[in-house]
C-alpha cells in the first residue's frame, strides 16, 4: 500500500512538473510584439516605449506568419518574393526592403532561390532590387 502511494505521488509530481515546464504555444499572428519570434515575419515596425526601458523607445513589430501574397519586411528561406520595394513600414529610421512573398512554383520568375529549388535562367530586373536592378530567376524544383 505504501509503495502504491509513493508511485502515485511520484506520477502526480512528474505530471505537474511536465505541465509547468511545457508552455502552450502562444498565438502571436496579427499582433504587436517587441521581438520577432523564429518562424514569423513582420509587416510593420514602429518605435514604442512599451518595448523600451527607462522611458526609452525600442522597435515594436507587427507579427505575421509568412504566407503567399503577403507584403513583409523579411523573406524566409522557404518562400520567395517578387517584387521588392523600399518602404518606411520596415524601418524606424528611414526605408528598408519590403518583400511581396510568394509560394515557390516550378517555372516561376522570382527574386530569390528558395530551399528545394534551383534556376534555369536569370535576367537583371528592377523588380528584384530597391536600387537599380537585381537578379530575377526562373525557378526549377529540385
Amino acid at each position: 500500500m505504501r509503495i502504491r502511494r509513493l508511485i502515485a505521488a511520484s506520477a502526480a509530481a512528474l505530471f505537474t512538473a511536465a505541465t509547468l515546464v511545457t508552455p502552450a504555444p502562444a498565438e502571436v499572428t496579427g499582433t504587436w510584439a517587441c521581438s520577432v519570434p523564429a518562424g514569423y515575419t513582420y509587416t510593420s515596425v514602429t518605435q514604442s516605449t512599451q518595448c523600451g526601458s527607462g522611458g526609452n523607445t525600442a522597435p515594436r513589430y507587427y507579427i505575421e506568419v509568412p504566407a503567399n501574397n503577403l507584403w513583409a519586411c523579411t523573406a524566409p528561406s522557404n518562400l520567395t518574393y517578387i517584387p521588392v520595394t523600399s518602404s518606411s513600414q520596415c524601418s524606424t529610421i528611414s526605408t528598408a526592403p519590403r518583400y511581396y512573398l510568394r509560394t515557390p512554383q516550378n517555372n516561376m520568375w522570382a527574386c530569390s532561390i528558395p530551399s528545394g529549388y534551383t534556376y534555369s535562367q536569370y535576367v537583371q530586373s528592377s523588380e528584384c532590387s530597391t536600387i537599380g536592378t537585381g537578379p530575377k530567376y526562373l525557378l526549377v524544383k529540385i
